[in-house]
């Protein structure tokens, strides 16, 4: 209820704001009404516009403002460029600007909303993290190895995450397992296999 008092009220100052700017910005008799009408016309946009944010995602409203100001800094570039060409009809110069900001804002607001949806944080931290750290990874040890019991444990799912085996470990273990005293050698390739 309070929401509707507040739309009510936004239009109704909208409308006195359009009625008293008309007059000053044409010369017509009929300038007061033109601007209220088209005052209560961008009023009735405004709150369109903000019952659509209301339902749409935070991540979609920032990629929408990102990519609006990124549009709108090309496109003025682009526009400033352009009146650097001399036309022959300065209206001309102005409406080839005009539409080329409409087009950039709109191109930019859409597609900056729709990549801020998709937009996951976790698949941009891999890029800066190494990829175990998020995978709760375990280095194991030669004697972990050796002992054996690991592999049982790893079966019985107890163990969650990345089983990780440095390659010195291996190396350790193979020289382990080419040793003459044949326990060793014995406790070597079982830790191995």
């Amino acid at each position: 209820m309070g929401s509707i008092l507040v739309r009510a009220i936004f239009l109704l100052l909208s409308s006195f704001v359009g009625y008293e700017l008309g007059p000053q910005l044409v010369s017509h008799p009929w300038a007061a009404f033109w601007g209220m009408g088209g005052a209560l016309l961008l009023a009735t946009v405004v709150i369109f516009l903000e019952q659509k944010l209301r339902s749409m995602s935070p991540k979609m409203i920032v990629g929408a403002i990102i990519g609006l100001f990124l549009s709108l800094i090309l496109a003025n570039l682009l526009t400033y460029s352009l009146m650097l060409i001399p036309l022959a009809n300065t209206g001309v110069s102005f409406a080839l600007a005009v539409g080329i900001n409409l087009i950039a804002v709109y191109l930019g607001t859409m597609l900056g909303a729709q990549k801020g949806k998709e937009f996951q944080l976790a698949d941009y931290r891999k890029i800066f993290h190494s990829s175990l750290e998020g995978e709760n990874a375990k280095i194991l040890d030669t004697s972990v190895i050796i002992d054996g019991r690991i592999a049982d444990i790893c079966e019985t799912g107890f163990l969650e995450g990345v089983l990780v085996v440095p390659q010195f470990i291996l190396k350790e273990l193979q020289q382990i397992a080419d040793s003459s005293d044949s326990l060793k050698r014995n406790r070597g390739r079982r830790g191995l296999e």
